[in-house]
């Protein structure tokens, strides 16, 4: 009878330990997944951000009357760069280059030329598909955000978050997301 009850505590035991792995185990891999996800965010921010560049480049010579606006998009994506992987602020500062970028693309509308330019319209084109990467890498973000934010309010994740100092993750919200993607294509 002392024998079976040392097996059953010890089973008990070892049973425990093995649900605390893995519900460490499969904290860990949804945290990573956040990580991963906000990757695949920046490497898109990035590219955007160089495609942007290249745009004012490009047009920096026929809107020399406007250069205002060049300023502004200029320093609304080094804004966006410094605000790194803080998901609020680097969200606010997307927002507001976007804004800038709408501005940009407006002005091109307004000249027949610049339109026209061969080398604005792959800019544009690739600006647009890095939108559509964007919005589906944001997507994939905050589905893991809100995964893994759902598993440190849980049992056992709720116990384990406050004695490792896990937090919980941000979503990325960008604002009017379809207007993001073709505001100037629209024509």
């Amino acid at each position: 009878m002392l024998g079976n009850l040392i097996l059953v505590a010890t089973a008990l035991i070892v049973g425990a330990i093995l649900y605390g792995v893995w519900a460490y185990t499969n904290l860990m891999g949804k945290r990573d997944r956040v990580l991963n996800a906000w990757a695949q965010i920046d490497t898109q921010l990035k590219h955007r951000h160089d495609v942007i560049r290249d745009m004012v480049t490009a047009i920096r010579g026929y809107l020399q009357h406007d250069h205002q606006i060049l300023e502004n998009v200029s320093r609304d994506r080094l804004n966006a760069i410094q605000a790194g992987s803080n998901v609020p602020q680097r969200a606010m500062a997307e927002n507001t280059l976007t804004q800038s970028v709408r501005t940009i693309f407006t002005l091109v509308d307004a000249y027949p030329a610049l339109k026209e330019n061969v080398a604005v319209q792959p800019l544009q084109e690739n600006l647009e598909k890095t939108e559509e990467r964007l919005a589906v890498s944001r997507e994939f973000y905050n589905d893991a955000a809100r995964e893994y934010d759902a598993a440190l309010t849980r049992f056992p994740g709720v116990l384990m978050a406050e004695r490792l100092g896990l937090e919980t993750a941000v979503v990325f919200n960008l604002d009017n997301p379809p207007e993001r993607i073709r505001p100037w294509v629209l024509r």
